[in-house]
């Protein structure tokens, strides 16, 4: 990830960070519509906490997009607790960028999109890599 990409997706987050609740809350219903299934993995009976949690990995995320030594493992950790797997990157990725459009409005200009789309892919590919075996081909 290049420094201006992580500059855009910093000084975005803290206008998404600002709407932390509302956020989290566009975040898990586009979730829950694009894959029902994921609900199930998602224990916490109050959705608020959950949103709080959520808003507080992406915003480590964010402050370590430059530091993939620290922000994989803290990544890594999360999905194996939730029992995300890969396939679900696709639908988190989607929810995750419809959220960003809602909040960030006319901000969410095509180069932050762009922004945020590739450390998302670059996330989820390294992670993705890192989950199968080496002799997997």
């Amino acid at each position: 990830m290049d420094e201006k990409g992580i500059r855009l997706i910093r000084r975005s987050f803290a206008q998404v960070a600002a709407l932390a609740s509302p956020a989290a809350i566009l975040f898990y219903g586009r979730l829950f519509r694009i894959d029902p299934a994921l609900r199930g993995l998602f224990t916490s009976a109050d959705m608020r906490v959950q949103g709080a949690r959520f808003i507080a990995a992406l915003g480590y995320a964010v402050a370590t997009l430059d530091r993939p030594e620290r922000l994989l493992p803290i990544a890594r950790d999360v999905a194996l607790r939730l029992g995300l797997r890969p396939e679900h990157h696709r639908p988190v990725g989607e929810a995750l960028e419809w959220m960003l459009e809602e909040c960030l409005a006319e901000d969410f200009s095509p180069e932050l999109r762009a922004a945020w789309n590739k450390a998302y892919r670059e996330l989820t590919a390294t992670m993705a890599a890192q989950e199968r075996p080496a002799w997997v081909v």
